[in-house]
């Protein structure tokens, strides 16, 4: 993360200011910018309008959105000048920038056939996908402990949830259909697939269910797995 800062003065002695300035602000990002909620923003922004104070405008990226908010007096007012010792120096504007693996816009590609990491997911969908009519229990290493997902009928289930088995519910032919990775830079990615089973109800009747679904990954401490699954029912084919 680089912080430019944009001040007034010139040669060594400004120099100087600048480069404490920038301590000074960077101190101050991280301890109060980067943990302010959108909503804390907004009310420091209608306080400093309401005051009749100047807020510098500065840019910062939350959850990889860029976002607009206002700095408030301290980082433009006599605290930040009484700790660098300058009154000379006027602190004009913080700028963020970002490393680029967060712009997603620029970083969104297709995982190519070969790449190993997809081929990994991909191998971890298709286990989940048949797990029903191999009755095991899969999901334990790729599923987070924070994993939530949301079945066809609309209800949330969590990990625990998607481990248990129902003995009594029988499934033969499971298929992943289609499974395509897309990559969000370097730790994230979400897959969008589709798989079918031919289910037997308690009555022995057979019926062929189709979903389509989407599922989030993410990777952590070097490791990646799912987050978020959305499941949909869908007339099969």
């Amino acid at each position: 993360m680089t912080f430019f800062v944009l001040s007034s003065g010139m040669g060594q002695s400004a120099e100087k200011d600048r480069s404490r300035l920038g301590r000074a602000i960077r101190r101050y990002a991280e301890a109060f910018l980067l943990s302010r909620s959108s909503t804390e923003v907004a009310l420091e922004q209608q306080n400093a309008m309401a005051t009749g104070r100047q807020p510098c405008p500065s840019l910062v990226v939350r959850n990889a959105i860029p976002t607009l908010f206002w700095v408030p007096n301290i980082a433009r007012g006599r605290n930040v000048k009484n700790e660098i010792g300058r009154r000379s120096t006027t602190f004009l504007l913080i700028g963020i920038l970002v490393p680029s693996t967060f712009v997603l816009a620029q970083q969104s590609r297709w995982a190519s056939r070969d790449d190993p990491v997809a081929k990994k997911m991909i191998q971890d969908e298709k286990d989940w996908a048949e797990g029903g009519c191999t009755q095991t229990s899969v999901g334990e290493t790729f599923l987070a402990d924070d994993f939530q997902g949301t079945a066809p009928s609309g209800e949330r289930y969590n990990k625990s949830d998607a481990l248990k088995r129902d003995a009594s519910l029988k499934e033969r032919d499971c298929h992943l259909d289609d499974a395509k990775v897309r990559f969000f830079g370097e730790s994230m990615a979400v897959i969008y697939g589709s798989e079918r089973a031919l289910r037997v109800g308690k009555d022995g009747k057979e019926s062929m269910r189709c979903l389509v679904w989407t599922d989030t990954w993410i990777k952590r401490d070097s490791k990646w797995e799912i987050i978020a699954a959305q499941d949909t029912s869908v007339p099969c084919k």
